[in-house]
């Protein structure tokens, strides 16, 4: 007969939770899905593509850009995982990009929210590369 025992200690949430890559709940990720994630080795960063229903169902389908799309793009840092050895978990939260498509599709709202603070961004160049990039981002294929 074999018998094993172990022991287990209860750990502390903010020692699992990985606190550092939570997205503030203002950016409101709860109501959407996920549509994609990259990885940018060069800059040691990892984002994570959400949308609503309607952005989910036209990245998938492969559609043009529809009326009340909402999309959220989230880029963390990279770190190293303490708990597995060669694998990266996201660090701390370095933008947050948002686009909002209106009803009569003339009007493409897209805020982008950087640092620390996630402080919204007054300096617009370069948005419509930013925004046709995200809405160029396929669907991940799940099983």
């Amino acid at each position: 007969m074999v018998l094993a025992a172990a022991c287990s200690h209860p750990v502390a949430p903010q020692l699992i939770i990985n606190q550092g890559a939570s997205v503030p709940v203002a950016f409101h990720l709860q109501n959407l899905r996920v549509i994609a994630s990259s990885i940018n080795k060069k800059r040691k960063t990892m984002s994570t593509l959400y949308g609503n229903s309607k952005a989910v169902n036209r990245a998938r389908s492969g559609r043009p850009v529809g009326a009340g799309e909402e999309l959220v793009l989230v880029t963390w840092r990279q770190k190293a995982d303490e708990n597995w050895f060669g694998a990266n978990i996201p660090a701390n939260v370095t933008s947050v990009e948002k686009i909002v498509t209106s009803d009569d599709l003339l009007t493409v709202n897209y805020q982008r929210h950087e640092g620390p603070a996630l402080t919204l961004a007054t300096d617009t160049s370069g948005r419509g590369r930013r925004i046709t990039a995200i809405f160029a981002q396929k669907s991940s294929i799940l099983p």
